[in-house]
């Protein structure tokens, strides 16, 4: 415990890494801000009329009035309303953007053939009202749903959307966070040439490097949740969980309409974190390694960082088969949640036909490379102790 300590100060008190610390939390106040407090749902005052809190509740309003079973019926309502709505604003030059009702007839109308837009337009122009049964309204099935043994609930989506996009672009800075504190965990004290006289004490051949590998995986942990916990806090204060029990497959931003589970909003987000998470111990393991291979920190840093980048554009070099395939098992290519739960779902994109065997395999083979990789520091450093 006392040698975990020390290793564990080593990083804390290592200015590289606080001044690392203040970036990280920087970047991700600058995420939040972003994906929060200027996202869609906030309007633009001189542009849409209402902004900020009140343009929220408005949002939150209409979704809590058509919350329910998504059905044809249900669909048909919401454009119903929402062409009454846009009429009235347009005659009276109140310009709000409505962004739950735009997403339901942007989704279930055809751009192609029809603009409804241009039309309620021509139609206000020429005196008349403009209906539902102008519309060529697409029915769940032809945009792309499927019959399922469960009920599709639809509801407040956006806010889960922001959060999980928060969530997803966070993982950026954390990794980069994590492959610095790891980089510097061995080769830090390769490049100063004490690894031999700490290798030569009571406990340098065993516990201290095993406190060495704990420190980094645990950092990581650590870096990680904290962060996720400052994005909850701050989602809960300024949406609320309001649409936690909203079906996947009726958010409409994200356009799964046809995943095979039962899952609302709350459970693609836990779902989301957990894989996250998972990724982050493989990164931390890779570059724990590189660290104990290199002379100096800068050189597992610098390693570590391409080898965490360069599976993202080999993506568009390596665009089908096999090799395109195995890159989805880097957590570059699979950090964002939405893509995950599109990819893994879909017959073809990855090696099996199912969404739970496809999530599965990749969290295996993250876990048991981390854990390879753990033992392969593990027994190389207790060798070299002893050359």
């Amino acid at each position: 415990m006392q040698i975990f300590k020390f290793e564990s100060e080593k990083i804390l008190k290592n200015k590289s890494i606080i001044g690392a610390g203040l970036v990280l939390l920087l970047s991700l106040f600058a995420i939040v801000y972003i994906g929060f407090f200027q996202s869609q749902l906030r309007g633009v005052k001189n542009i849409t009329g209402v902004s900020g809190r009140e343009s929220i509740e408005r949002y939150l309003d209409f979704t809590n009035e058509y919350q329910g079973e998504m059905t044809d019926h249900k669909v048909k309502k919401i454009t119903s309303d929402y062409l009454k709505i846009y009429q009235d604003k347009k005659r009276k030059n109140i310009q709000i953007f409505d962004y739950f009702q735009w997403s339901v007839v942007d989704t279930f109308t055809n751009h192609e053939e029809q603009d409804v837009y241009v039309e309620m337009i021509d139609a206000i122009r020429d005196g008349k009202k403009y209906t539902i049964d102008d519309v060529n309204l697409l029915s769940m099935k032809n945009v792309g749903y499927k019959k399922m043994d469960f009920p599709i609930k639809i509801g407040n989506f956006k806010t889960w959307t922001d959060l999980l996009n928060v969530t997803s672009i966070a993982f950026i800075p954390v990794s980069l966070f994590v492959i610095l504190i790891c980089s510097i965990l061995f080769a830090n004290d390769t490049s100063k040439n004490i690894i031999p006289l700490l290798l030569s004490t009571r406990y340098g051949r065993t516990k201290m490097i095993k406190s060495k590998i704990l420190v980094g995986t645990g950092m990581a942990i650590a870096s990680f949740l904290i962060v996720q916990l400052i994005i909850l806090i701050i989602f809960y204060i300024y949406y609320g969980f309001s649409g936690w029990d909203v079906s996947v497959q009726a958010n409409l931003d994200w356009k799964v309409f046809d995943f095979p589970l039962e899952w609302n909003m709350l459970q693609s987000y836990m779902f989301g974190v957990v894989f996250q998470l998972i990724g982050v111990l493989f990164i931390a393991g890779v570059t724990m390694l590189i660290s104990s291979l290199s002379s100096s920190p800068f050189s597992a840093l610098a390693i570590s960082l391409g080898v965490f980048v360069i599976p993202q554009p080999l993506t568009h070099i390596f665009m089908s088969g096999i090799p395109n395939k195995i890159l989805y098992f880097f957590p570059i290519n699979t950090f964002e949640i939405d893509k995950v739960l599109l990819l893994m779902s879909r017959d073809n994109m990855f090696f099996f036909h199912s969404f739970v065997a496809n999530v599965a395999l990749i969290l295996i083979v993250l876990l048991v490379t981390k854990a390879v990789l753990d033992t392969s520091i593990y027994v190389r450093m207790k060798k070299l102790s002893l050359s």
